[in-house]
């Protein structure tokens, strides 16, 4: 898992306390974990506890491998729910599928200038267009797909 970027006071707190954010999060989803409720409070923020239980227990790469369709996926490298190691993760399950890490690029697919992403922010960050690279990548991947599904579509 690549090193969580967090500002210095944060570290500082952390190390006082012996502690470090992965630990913290491991704490908080074992917690969320061991629940029964539809809901819960971790980490005093009221969670949909049934809902990420189920989540958790899910493996996407379950449905991944026999997927026929053709497959893209793209995640940035400022990404902080999704690491960016799923991507071959998701080649060597599906060989049909096609994946990018895109530089400086956060979870919903906009440039991210600051060393970390924060979710918090995603607000103001979709009011920005998606990142150009991105939005290349989309494109050039569906006149691809278009470009082998055409010729079927004709013999139809």
């Amino acid at each position: 898992m690549q090193d969580v970027i967090v500002p210095r006071p944060v570290k500082l707190l952390l190390r006082l306390f012996r502690t470090s954010v992965l630990k913290q999060q491991a704490k908080a989803l074992a917690n969320l974990k061991a629940t029964t409720t539809d809901m819960a409070r971790i980490q005093m923020a009221k969670v949909n506890a049934k809902w990420m239980r189920e989540f958790m227990a899910h493996d996407p790469l379950l449905a991944l491998r026999p997927a026929k369709p053709r497959l893209l996926a793209i995640t940035g490298t400022k990404d902080v729910q999704v690491n960016v190691a799923d991507l071959e993760a998701i080649s060597q399950a599906n060989h049909r599928a096609e994946t990018h890490a895109v530089d400086n690029v956060d979870h919903i697919l906009r440039h991210e200038s600051a060393p970390l992403s924060n979710p918090r922010k995603y607000k103001r960050q979709i009011e920005k267009p998606v990142d150009e690279r991105v939005a290349a990548l989309l494109t050039a991947w569906l006149a691809k797909i278009s470009a082998v599904a055409e010729p079927t579509a004709r013999g139809l």
